[in-house]
């Protein structure tokens, strides 16, 4: 997810989040201070607690329309080892923005992306209108689906989807249309479409092969790859 959303290689993650387990100097701070939770832990489990911490801060921070019912738990792979709870902040009172200016740019680039994402998996989803669209010109029909956004729920914090989906995504959104609209056509594009052959691993597609193929565990998945 760091190379997917940052950019950052599995050497620069893995070393960035060790430091983050094991404390950053905070600039004004006599101490370091740990800001996640163990973070070699292949667990989506998280502690009530946590839950009931990060329920009440995004009722504060977002609204009572964000916040979930009851705790979202995820289902555990069948060979995770789950002897650590999932990465996650260990205080949610260190807010990403707060330490900025004060920790190296690596650092706070990883742990927002860990502290957002933590945060979203706790929140309501969103909604979508589903849309099918039936357009005539000049005795021609043209179709296209996609949806409109009716609430925003956890996008708001974190998006979760990859550069592609993004496209895909941003392709198939539709503003409202009601029945009865007249569009403008401002162009033709005709498109010729090939096979295209399975793209190049990149490091975080292979250690996402190896996750599904049960090779390794996360500690070791960098020492891996990189030989």
């Amino acid at each position: 997810e760091a190379l997917n959303k940052l950019n950052m290689s599995l050497k620069t993650t893995s070393k960035v989040a060790q430091t983050l387990y094991e404390g950053v100097e905070i600039s004004g701070q006599s101490k370091k201070q740990p800001l996640v939770t163990y973070i070699r832990t292949d667990s989506t489990r998280v502690a009530p607690e946590a839950q009931a911490k990060a329920k009440k801060f995004i009722s504060e921070v977002y609204g009572e329309k964000y916040t979930i019912d009851k705790p979202r738990n995820f289902k555990n792979k069948k060979d995770a080892q789950d002897a650590h709870e999932a990465i996650r902040p260990i205080s949610l009172k260190y807010k990403p923005e707060d330490l900025k200016d004060k920790i190296q740019k690596d650092e706070y680039r990883l742990y927002k992306l860990i502290y957002d994402r933590f945060l979203a998996s706790q929140m309501a989803d969103a909604t979508y209108n589903s849309l099918v669209v039936d357009i005539e010109c000049n005795g021609y029909k043209f179709k296209t689906t996609g949806k409109s956004l009716i609430f925003e729920g956890y996008t708001a914090l974190y998006n979760n989807q990859t550069q592609d989906d993004e496209n895909e995504e941003s392709s198939s959104k539709l503003p409202n249309i009601e029945k009865g609209d007249t569009f403008v056509a401002k162009e033709t594009k005709p498109e010729q479409k090939w096979t295209k052959p399975p793209a190049r691993y990149t490091e975080a597609s292979l250690v996402k092969a190896m996750e599904e193929k049960g090779i390794g565990r996360p500690s070791t998945y960098t020492q891996s790859v990189s030989t």
